[in-house]
Formats: structure tokens, C-alpha cells, sequence
């Protein structure tokens, strides 16, 4: 990946990193906004799509268009071929692609969502003085490992060494993150300056990571106004999203058992004892 990224974007513009098992989406989501509130030039990458590939990109809100996205994938996909014949992965490439075009759109920072894990993630090799660390729950444990802590030891591990890494409330699991990287400053999420414009509880433990996150990278350009207006802004659909007001029917993307857990408990809050129709669809290999 470190080849593939040298040969396509040789200055691979400063970033901040976000993981976690549930949230890491939309926390990336709100730091962009909030960056965006403090006039910072920020790019967003994301996944996956819902609709087309180029959601996964944006600067200022803005999608990258498909001629855009058509010019780097290809200079993308000749270099990895010069390189290495069919090593690259789909999501090796498209990261790299990004890389490409945030350099060439001349961003500030780029917000990066890693996309399994940390420590192997194509993520892992992009410059970032600033991550985060959401949550963690059982998952892809034939990937990361069958415990949380190893779970999280993996995730721990996309950021810099001797950089800082910004955690959401993990409890026991900080001192396993502590004990295999000493070298990282570690931080603890605290609470966010005011309710974000998406839904439910959980999404306030994600607007307090995405605060700590922005406050640290932004340092003393920080301003409690401008965070504010970003959490309140913040768009990311199919979090807990009204799509439909007559008949209601709200939507969202939870993945795994931790995500759906949080759903449920997002309609107890806000629906209460009403008289609802589930409709729950899943891939084969969700537990």
C-alpha cells in the first residue's frame, strides 16, 4: 500500500483517522462538519456506499464526480499493475484513488474511515498526527481476534506511532490499547457541546469522540461556537433516518448485534409502546 500510495500521490495530504466497530461513519461524518464550521478545507472518505461508488469521497460536502473518480481509479489501477499484478484489493485501490484526489483538490485534512480493523487496514499507512478509536464489540473475529481486547488492539493499531489517539468509552479496554502502544497519547472522549442532528443516545457518545477528535487536531483554532454548528449540521442517512412521515417508517444500517442492540434501544426512546412493524433484512453470514 505504501508503494501504491507513493507512485500516486506522492504528498498524501495530513489526515485524521477514525475506527471502531459501530460509528466510526458517522463520528467521521461529524468531524468533517465540524471542521468545515472552522473554514478547514476537509475531505471525507467513506464506507461503504450506498448508492454509487462516488459517495465515498467528498470535500465540503461535495461527492467527487465520475469523471473525476474515472480519471484517478484509472491512473490508480495502472500503477497497482506496474507494482504488483493483481495484489491490490478493491478497497487498497479506491483508498489510494481518494488519496489522489484530495491531494489534487488541495484539502487541509482528510477524514479517514478505516474500513476493517486498524492495524492491516489500507488506512493504516496515511500520515495522521490525530485518530480515534469509537467503540468496540465482537466482529470479524477471524480478522481481528476472538476477544475485545485483541479486537481493540487491532483497531488501536491504525494510529501514528507516538501520535494520539482519541478514545470513546471503551472501560477496561484502554489499559490493553495502553500496554501495547506506550507510545500513543491516548484521550479520553468526554461529553460533546450539545445534541448532534442525528439520532439517539448513542450518537451523543459518537458527537463527544467526534469533539475530542476536531479539538485536538484544531488545537488553539478550536472554537466551542463553530463545533456546535457542525454537530448540529451533520448529515449521514440511514442513521436512525425518517425517510417516509405518513406512514412514519424510519431506516437504519446497523451491521452487527451492538449496532442492532442500539437501534432497539433508540426505538424504545423516542417510539415508546407504539404499535410498530419491523422489517430486518441481513446477509447470509450475519449472526
Amino acid at each position: 500500500m505504501t508503494q501504491l500510495l507513493a507512485a500516486v500521490c506522492p504528498q498524501v495530504p495530513n489526515g485524521i483517522k477514525i475506527t471502531g466497530s459501530n460509528g466510526k461513519g458517522s463520528t467521521a461524518a461529524m468531524v468533517a462538519s465540524i471542521l468545515a464550521s472552522h473554514s478547514i478545507r476537509c475531505g471525507l472518505y467513506t464506507s461503504p456506499h450506498l448508492f454509487s461508488v462516488c459517495e465515498r469521497m467528498s470535500v465540503d460536502g461535495l461527492s467527487i464526480t465520475e469523471g473525476d473518480l474515472s480519471v484517478h481509479l484509472e491512473s490508480t489501477v495502472r500503477a497497482a499493475q506496474q507494482i504488483a499484478p493483481n495484489r491490490f484489493g478493491a478497497f487498497e485501490i479506491l483508498t489510494a484513488t481518494a488519496a489522489s484526489w484530495f491531494a489534487s483538490k488541495q484539502v487541509d485534512v482528510v477524514v479517514w474511515e478505516a474500513g476493517i480493523g486498524g492495524r492491516l487496514d489500507a488506512t493504516k499507512v496515511l500520515p495522521a498526527r490525530v485518530s480515534a478509536l469509537v467503540n468496540v464489540a465482537l466482529e470479524h473475529t477471524h480478522l481481528l481476534g476472538n476477544t475485545l481486547p485483541q479486537i481493540a488492539i487491532d483497531k488501536a493499531g491504525i494510529a501514528d506511532p507516538g501520535s494520539l489517539l482519541v478514545l470513546g468509552p471503551l472501560g477496561d479496554l484502554e489499559q490493553s490499547i495502553a500496554n501495547e502502544y506506550p507510545d500513543l497519547t491516548l484521550i479520553n472522549a468526554d461529553t460533546a457541546p450539545c445534541r448532534p442532528a442525528l439520532v439517539g443516545a448513542h450518537q451523543q457518545e459518537n458527537a463527544a469522540c467526534a469533539t475530542a477528535t476536531a479539538r485536538n487536531w484544531l488545537g488553539t483554532e478550536y472554537s466551542q461556537d463553530a463545533c456546535i454548528r457542525g454537530l448540529q449540521q451533520v448529515n449521514w442517512p440511514l442513521r436512525f433516518e425518517l425517510l417516509c412521515k405518513n406512514p412514519k417508517v424510519w431506516v437504519d444500517a446497523a451491521h452487527n448485534l451492538s449496532g442492532a442492540k442500539r437501534v432497539a434501544q433508540t426505538v424504545r426512546e423516542l417510539l415508546g409502546a407504539r404499535n410498530l412493524i419491523l422489517v430486518f433484512g441481513a446477509s447470509e453470514d450475519r449472526q
